[in-house]
């Protein structure tokens, strides 16, 4: 007999979140056979929180195929401020770029919203005071959630 997933809530957000998640950074240059395969059994054991770090087109599609149908069942995550320069990961503070790049998640995943944006790899104080100052990534931030388009608004401040 298999353990059944068990779930938490998510702050004050009234979200409930598997204890497991799937961050999907190491699914990144696998084939697509192999992400579907992996998402698919995630959610058949009863995994829900699903953190999409990379913004490269590719990868996004892949990952698009793979959460198809499902959208209503998962709880998924941006990162603003995960970029991408000649193909490689870049973090980015150009409000520009990281609506782009908003935006393009959205389209690809074919869904209006996110349920939750995180403000992507706060390293330190200065990189917070960044984020924070006025017009920065926390104001783009709170507009996506202001019209919808992201549920609730985090912030990643892990260090690689």
């Amino acid at each position: 007999m298999g353990c059944r997933m068990k779930y938490r809530p998510l702050g004050k957000t009234g979200l409930e979140i598997s204890e497991i998640s799937l961050g999907t950074e190491w699914l990144h240059k696998k084939k697509q056979e192999d992400i579907t395969l992996v998402i698919q059994e995630a959610i058949k054991q009863g995994i829900n929180y699903f953190d999409v770090i990379f913004n490269f087109e590719e990868f996004l599609q892949q990952i698009a195929v793979a959460l198809k149908d499902v959208r209503e069942k998962i709880i998924l995550i941006h990162h603003l401020g995960s970029s991408e320069y000649k193909g490689k990961y870049k973090k980015t503070r150009a409000i520009k770029k990281c609506q782009e790049h908003f935006d393009r998640f959205l389209e690809i995943m074919e869904t209006d919203y996110v349920d939750l944006v995180f403000i992507h790899f706060v390293f330190n104080s200065t990189d917070f005071e960044t984020v924070w100052k006025e017009n920065g990534i926390k104001d783009l931030a709170v507009q996506l959630k202001n019209k919808g388009k992201a549920r609730f608004i985090g912030m990643s401040t892990h260090h690689m």
